[in-house]
């Protein structure tokens, strides 16, 4: 009888136990969980500036003021760089523009941190990786042409541009550019003519490609093409 009775109050006591324990804290929250970038990385050219859209999601699952941080790294600058307000429910987006430096040479990074309630809520990184469009130069002499050639080594985005063509010997006369807009991974053959060609057997005669994207980067090949019959 005694054993009873002191089970049921042991059974009593976890009840009441289970009743009144706070709930545990919740995990923190994950990057992924924090913000969803689009793209969800960005090829980046030296000097070009480009919009990318990042949505900072609300772990909190309730309406708080909040600063969300955008940190560059070292060759990138950024147009909102702090966003500060109640941050609903649902998250909010941003759009801001990364513009790389004209001389930067390496990968880089976009930190975005959100921070409510006094502390830091979770991170997420948007990857910037350098990249550099490749340019040549080739000759087609039967057809009185140079072609530019230019490959788009962005992995998520189209390249377009423009280049100009010129040379010394006065070959282009007037006709000296051509437009591009190249799918990403393939490559693009631009045929500039040069209706002033009168090349020599085995003379050198040198062209200067000058080309840029329309988000801004500005590239220059020179090239000595030699006239074979």
């Amino acid at each position: 009888m005694r054993r009873s009775a002191h089970m049921m109050l042991t059974a009593a006591l976890l009840c009441i136990s289970f009743v009144f324990t706070p709930n545990c804290p919740q995990a923190e929250p994950t990057a992924r969980e924090i913000a969803v970038f689009n793209p969800a990385d960005l090829d980046l050219a030296p000097g070009e500036t480009y919009l990318f859209g990042v949505h900072v999601r609300n772990p909190l699952g309730k309406r708080v003021k909040a600063v969300i941080t955008l940190v560059p790294s070292s060759g990138l600058s950024l147009t909102i760089e702090r966003w500060e307000g109640v941050l609903p429910p649902w998250g909010v987006k941003l759009f801001p523009r990364v513009k790389a430096s004209s001389n930067r040479s390496t990968d880089g990074t976009v930190t975005v941190e959100l921070r409510a309630e006094g502390k830091m809520i979770g991170s997420a990184v948007f990857q910037v990786r350098h990249t550099l469009p490749q340019a040549d130069l080739i000759a087609d002499w039967p057809s009185k042409c140079v072609i530019f050639k230019i490959t788009n080594t962005f992995r998520n985005r189209r390249l377009k541009g423009g280049v100009r063509l010129s040379n010394p010997d006065r070959f282009l006369q007037d006709v000296t550019t051509g437009l591009f807009d190249v799918e990403p991974g393939k490559t693009a053959e631009i045929r500039i003519p040069v209706p002033g060609a009168s090349p020599a057997e085995g003379e050198a005669y040198r062209f200067t490609a000058e080309f840029r994207t329309w988000e801004g980067y500005k590239g220059r090949i020179i090239r000595d093409l030699v006239f074979i019959e």
